[in-house]
């Protein structure tokens, strides 16, 4: 009888633990199912994720479905609102030094949530394609080459009904080891300007958060030439921004991803010399103040270009014809700056970006104001003029690519930025019109 009891207390134990284990992982096995599920409805992609990759009948497709994930699951971390932080270490190979770009791949996903919970403000309809440009495996280790293209929408620009998708690319450089049959990521290598000063500036997340979040303060014009003073600049026509097609182009010839295929293909570029910007910034003015959009009229340097006398604002059909003041941002906030007699764009120079309208340019420094790095046109605005912060601003850009973004994922206030507010192209009265 004894010996019976103890037979029924063995069954009833075994019985309890495997439907323990059994209640386990049918718990994890739904928070996989919950989480992959989640991926899916959150992103569109051209691939459907599953729990393990065993259907997969080659080293390549192991690969490319290991990268999908991952980046399905970076774009689903910025979509929707109050997302935990996920734990990226079962993608990572266990011997990498997370120095390597890993840590910098999980810190570019909390700077941008966190951004986003600061700002009150989430991703939503959005999605993701991959391009696999190369793949190299040299026995058990791969070298990747993967382009993501990121849309999505912006809660904070859901004021301009002319706005509807915004954007953002990557290109990823990736190394991989095989290790067990799987394939785990040893090394990231992308770039992205919103957060390259975790790395070149030395700064905590939280350091580069206040920062993004600086103080407002009233900023008065650096310079004011938009009304000339003399008897003479009063014989002339004004020819007033048109922010409309300033807009028009900018949006038309901007792009969330990376090459050329959107910009302007009248107008040489510098892409390849990653030193686009200006020459961007300087199209949507020249268009926004009249500029007619045909090879005639860009290689003759017709109005609202100046190509000659002391303040000399053009580009050419052929690279590298043109003024610095065209292609550089120094040069061009040294032209407003200067230019108070004669032909050519007249504006103001505000520090800072609370007075930004659409039809600004906004550029930044990175030594103290000595020289001017960078620019950004701005396509959007809200709040109220005086007091706008970066998450009030829409923008594009080109080098690096961005079609109507939100800049308050751009920002640091702890750089030098100014305002570059053109209000007019002035003329002689007694000069031709532009052909």
């Amino acid at each position: 009888m004894k010996s019976a009891f103890s037979i029924f207390l063995a069954v009833v134990i075994l019985l309890f633990m495997s439907a323990t284990v059994f209640e386990a992982e049918a718990t994890n096995n739904s928070q996989i199912a919950d989480s992959l599920a989640e991926v899916n409805n959150a992103i569109v992609t051209d691939h459907e994720l599953e729990n393990s990759f065993s259907y997969c009948n080659s080293d390549e497709e192991l690969i490319k479905e290991t990268i999908t994930f991952l980046l399905d699951i970076k774009c689903s971390q910025l979509t929707g609102e109050d997302k935990a932080d996920y734990d990226f270490q079962g993608f990572w190979y266990k011997n990498a030094d997370k120095n390597n770009g890993l840590q910098y791949f999980e810190d570019y996903i909390s700077v941008l949530k966190r951004t986003h919970a600061r700002a009150n403000a989430f991703f939503y309809d959005t999605s993701v394609t991959l391009t696999f440009e190369d793949i190299s495996i040299e026995g058990n280790q791969a070298f990747v080459s993967v382009y993501e293209w990121f849309r999505y929408k912006d809660s904070r620009i859901e004021y301009n009904d002319m706005i509807a998708i915004s954007g953002v690319g990557h290109n990823y450089n990736l190394e991989l080891i095989k290790t067990d049959n799987t394939w785990y990521i040893s090394s990231i290598d992308f770039h992205d300007e919103s957060t390259e000063m975790l790395r070149s500036d030395n700064m905590s997340i939280e350091e580069l958060l206040d920062n993004r979040f600086g103080a407002i303060e009233f900023a008065p014009p650096l310079s004011n030439n938009a009304i000339p003073d003399t008897g003479i600049m009063s014989l002339g026509i004004i020819t007033s921004l048109n922010t409309s097609d300033f807009v028009t182009y900018a949006t038309t010839y901007s792009s969330e991803s990376s090459g050329t295929s959107s910009y302007n293909s009248l107008f040489p570029n510098y892409y390849n010399n990653n030193n686009d910007c200006q020459n961007f910034a300087s199209q949507c003015l020249w268009r926004g103040l009249g500029g007619i959009e045909n090879s005639t009229s860009i290689s003759s340097k017709s109005r609202p270009m100046v190509s000659s006398g002391s303040y000399t604002w053009y580009h050419g059909t052929n690279k590298y014809d043109c003024s610095n003041s065209w292609t550089s941002c120094t040069f061009f906030g040294d032209y407003i700056n200067d230019h108070s007699f004669g032909e050519g764009l007249y504006g103001d120079i505000y520090s800072g970006i609370n007075n930004a309208c659409v039809g600004d340019l906004i550029q930044y420094s990175t030594d103290n104001g000595a020289t001017y790095d960078h620019v950004y046109v701005v396509v959007g605005a809200s709040g109220t003029y005086g007091y706008r912060t970066a998450s009030d601003l829409i923008v594009c850009a080109h080098t690096t690519n961005h079609q109507n973004a939100n800049f308050g994922d751009l920002y640091v206030s702890s750089r030098i930025w100014r305002t570059i507010h053109v209000t007019h192209h002035w003329r002689p009265i007694d000069s031709p019109p532009v052909e």
